[in-house]
């Protein structure tokens, strides 16, 4: 058997994910970076899985979105799971982002492994927040902010 680098038992985890979704009844939106070798493995899943939607990434999630949310859910991460003292900069958000994996350049100079969820709720969390600030940029987005954002604020 070939060698794939872990692409089939990632395929396959994933297969099982989505399949207990499905048979719970939950549409499975499939996002995923573009960095990643997982464009090769989305044609046989989904003939195997039902998978509402696919988005990839130009490149991977955290690059798509501007420095400043970066900033503030980075900041907010390493806060809460490293130091509350310390404080990200756009400057070096810009620096990071200009590398291949950006993210591994934060867990090395902060010394943190991030867990993107988590790090995606910030990013939630901040989104929230800007559409506060200017409600045109999520009402065309399908969120209902009335009834969800709070939930999220909660986090």
């Amino acid at each position: 058997m070939p060698d794939d680098g872990g692409a089939g038992s990632l395929r396959e985890n994933l297969r099982f994910h989505i399949q207990d979704k499905n048979e719970k009844g939950v549409q499975v939106d499939l996002a995923y970076d573009g960095d990643s070798n997982l464009r090769k493995q989305i044609d046989k899943l989904q003939k195997q899985v039902r998978i509402r939607r696919v988005f990839k990434f130009d490149r991977d999630f955290e690059s798509a979105f501007p420095a400043e949310m970066l900033v503030a859910a980075v900041t907010a991460y390493l806060k809460h799971f490293k130091d509350a003292a310390i404080e990200v900069s756009v400057e070096g958000v810009d620096e990071m982002l200009k590398h291949r994996k950006p993210f591994v350049q934060v867990e090395a100079r902060y010394e943190v492994s991030i867990k993107k969820p988590h790090l995606g709720k910030l990013l939630a969390i901040e989104l929230l927040k800007m559409s506060d600030r200017d409600h045109r940029r999520i009402e065309r987005s399908g969120i209902d902010c009335a009834q969800n954002c709070p939930a999220f604020y909660g986090l």
